[in-house]
């Protein structure tokens, strides 16, 4: 149960990264 746990939260901060980022490629086009 930890190891899944930690490899949720890590996937969580990944996916959180993933977004701001692609939210900030939005904001320089617009």
């Amino acid at each position: 149960m930890v190891s899944t746990t930690v490899f949720t939260c890590c996937y969580i901060k990944r996916m959180i990264i993933i977004i701001i980022n692609y939210l900030r490629v939005l904001s320089r086009r617009f």
